[in-house]
């Protein structure tokens, strides 16, 4: 089950990053961030300028996280001095964000909590949902997953709208099968998707999907499991996203090699390892060739597999080989 533990993670992790700030905010392309940076050139030092800095943060929050940080913080300054409670708002919750991309958890966190302490001064339901959902996220990178749950579930019922509902209730789920509350997590998992699927987002209703077949897989109901995934498969190769058909792909096979059918896992895992090299997903597959490993020793009773040097694909994992070796 180790295999299906570690995916679960990263398929969590997946669902926890869509958090983002205000929802309705799509990211932009190039032409939106030249259009905003233009208008910022003219402005004046008011509640209109910290209104663009602060834009131009959330903008550029996954393509440019330096940039956008600047922008974040000076937003930040500016609304401090005008006095801008609201626009401080939005700046602590977007500066939020950006850090968690960036990797930097104790300025997220401590942006964070200036957030929720604001929003609550200013009865800004929806924004302290936001900070109570970010969080919970540093919490459960750190695996401090006792700490994050209630702050999921103040997330939860502070969500404003169906969609913000819906990430809340699907963080909480996943949440909730790291920790084995399995009748919990499917319930909240079902909550998710059922507004996933209302919303018409077929990326997130996939995640549920494969979130309700890793829960139905530790607790060895195989068949609830590979139809949640099938489910999830047909989603995702309409959507062409080539890494979660790869992810797919390796859980089923992982269910077949379970359940006695180590030809067929092998198959449907030797065609997720492709999708997860096309797409460039190096943890999958390390994790694919593993498990191919696996299914491979369990179809040709070979005694000794050796698996692909990690250097072949990409020269920054380091100097060794990642070998499976099965002695009988």
């Amino acid at each position: 089950m180790r295999a299906w533990r570690k995916l679960g993670r990263l398929l969590g992790l997946a669902v926890l990053l869509s958090s983002g700030p205000l929802a309705g905010r799509a990211q932009s392309d190039q032409r939106s961030i030249d259009s905003l940076q233009q208008r910022l050139a003219t402005a004046a030092p008011d509640t209109n300028r910290v209104q663009l800095l602060d834009e131009l943060c959330w903008q550029l929050n996954k393509t440019d996280l330096a940039r956008g940080r600047r922008y974040g913080e000076q937003g930040l300054r500016l609304a401090r001095r005008l006095q801008d409670r609201r626009g401080e708002l939005r700046c602590l919750n977007d500066l939020g964000t950006c850090c968690f991309y960036a990797g930097d958890y104790p300025a997220v966190t401590r942006y964070y909590l200036a957030a929720r302490r604001l929003a609550r001064q200013l009865g800004h339901r929806r924004i302290e949902s936001f900070a109570y959902n970010g969080l919970a996220n540093i919490q459960s990178q750190r695996q401090e997953l006792a700490a994050a749950q209630p702050n999921y579930e103040a997330a939860l019922q502070r969500a404003a709208t169906p969609a913000e509902e819906a990430l809340s209730a699907s963080n909480l789920g996943n949440l909730l099968i790291q920790r084995r509350q399995f009748a919990a997590a499917e319930r909240y998992t079902r909550q998710a998707l059922a507004l996933y699927r209302q919303l018409g987002q077929q990326p997130s209703e996939s995640r549920c999907l494969s979130n309700l077949g890793l829960s139905s897989c530790e607790q060895g109901r195989w068949g609830a499991a590979q139809l949640y995934l099938e489910q999830a498969l047909r989603i995702d190769r309409a959507l062409s996203s080539t890494c979660d058909v790869a992810r797919d792909l390796n859980q089923l096979g992982d269910i077949l090699s379970h359940t006695g059918q180590p030809e067929a896992a092998l198959d449907t895992l030797r065609r997720g390892l492709r999708y997860a090299r096309r797409c460039g997903d190096l943890p999958q597959v390390v994790d694919g060739n593993i498990v191919v490993g696996t299914a491979w020793v369990s179809a040709d009773n070979t005694v000794k597999v050796r698996l692909a040097n990690m250097r072949s694909i990409s020269p920054t994992v380091g100097t060794g080989s990642y070998c499976i070796t099965v002695v009988q």
